[in-house]
């Protein structure tokens, strides 16, 4: 929240790190990033049209309050060359985490990049739920390699034979 300019710490912090400057006002900081959100997400369209494929990486997790977000991250070869990775969207996600509602999600990003006819692969955890959403989406699914390795130590650390080994 844009509230934590007016806060008394970040006042005292901002005037003993930076003395020069003067703290400009909420709406003022709303509005410039706001505009720069906006100057970035019209170049970013144009870079996505400009190329034919799309990879996605897509994560869910909860905050140490318990509410649950989802980030969706495009990949893709650049039209000058360039490997380039974007955030499309990170938002809170508070309905239920359910394969229909994530495809829902999927395919409602897909369209608000014009990618949806680009999408190669979206790669994902191995929860049944957002592996089940991939497929629901019409898209083709991609388990990440270091999860699953993540998941496959894990498991052979739990194996009393592995413990008396180390």
């Amino acid at each position: 929240p844009y509230s934590f300019i007016q806060d008394v710490g970040f006042i005292e912090l901002i005037v003993h790190a930076f003395p020069s400057y003067t703290i400009k006002s909420r709406p003022y900081y709303c509005s410039l990033i706001n505009k720069l959100h906006a100057e970035k997400k019209v170049m970013l369209l144009e870079k996505l049209k400009k190329t034919d494929h799309v990879s996605l990486t897509s994560d869910c997790w909860s905050s140490i309050n318990g509410e649950s977000y989802i980030t969706v991250t495009s990949h893709f070869i650049s039209d000058v060359g360039t490997f380039d990775s974007y955030v499309l969207t990170t938002r809170e996600f508070p309905t239920n985490h359910s394969a229909e509602n994530l495809s829902t999600f999927f395919t409602a990003v897909s369209k608000t990049w014009f990618i949806e006819d680009k999408i190669e692969r979206i790669v994902t955890d191995n929860a049944r739920n957002v592996t089940n959403a991939v497929t629901l989406s019409g898209n083709k699914l991609f388990r990440c390699a270091a999860h699953t390795l993540n998941l496959c130590a894990n498991d052979s650390l739990k194996s009393d034979s592995i413990v008396n080994i180390l």
